[in-house]
């Protein structure tokens, strides 16, 4: 089973040097466990400019902006099809990946796999209302259960097949997600597993950082090690 670490960035991180971060903590101890990274961004507002990528960079089309993650999560999940990849684990560029228990995590067994948000039932359907960013409210009348995109999360080839063909519902990339899998996972034709936060990954939350400029890479990335 071949798996790859699918981080969603964007030019602006690719500029402060957030790849080179990752590379040098979380992502070469992976890369010595055997488990390759790749960093997905997306197109540029300024044509002018040329960007040169690294092999482990990829752009893809869609907007490289915060409202249209779930776009650039589709073309992601795209992207793969195709590739010798069975499994993709998808993160945030503020995640950190505790290297040796995310290699030992058995994902093999299930399809969708992450720190479940929302109802606790796998398969269970309630009305959640979203706030988008600038306060407006989002009304799912019946929502699955999801896992959060800051933590990451597991998906297999059945899943990211099912991604990459569906039509963005939320401006939340990952509760999106879990909308398009939810009734896969109800009618038990995938599996799901709920992982305990901080168990085989970290987020960076800035209420944990009160007082200190909001610095997840040079900073507290690599004071994970």
């Amino acid at each position: 089973m071949k798996l790859m670490v699918c981080v969603k960035s964007c030019l602006r991180d690719f500029d402060r040097g957030a790849h080179d971060t990752i590379r040098g903590t979380w992502g070469n101890a992976l890369r010595d466990l055997g488990i390759p990274t790749k960093f997905f961004v997306g197109q540029p507002t300024d044509i002018r400019r040329a960007y040169k990528l690294q092999s482990d960079e990829v752009m893809i089309g869609a907007k490289d902006d915060y409202m249209s993650l779930p776009y650039k999560t589709r073309e992601i999940c795209r992207w793969i099809r195709g590739k010798l990849v069975d499994y993709i684990y998808v993160v945030d560029i503020d995640t950190f990946i505790y290297a040796k228990a995310f290699a030992a995590f058995k994902y093999e067994l299930y399809d969708y796999a992450g720190y479940m948000l929302g109802n606790d039932e796998p398969g269970a359907r309630y009305r959640y209302v979203a706030k988008d960013p600038n306060g407006v409210p989002e009304v799912h009348e019946n929502c699955y259960q999801w896992a959060s995109g800051g933590y990451g999360y597991f998906l297999s080839q059945k899943a990211f097949d099912e991604v990459s063909g569906a039509s963005p519902t939320s401006w939340a990339e990952d509760l999106w997600v879990g909308q398009v899998l939810g009734p896969f996972v109800a009618g038990h034709e995938m599996l799901s597993t709920n992982i305990p936060k901080n168990v085989i990954s970290t987020h960076y939350r800035p209420v944990d950082h009160e007082g200190k400029p909001y610095d997840p890479m040079s900073g507290w990335m690599r004071s994970k090690i």
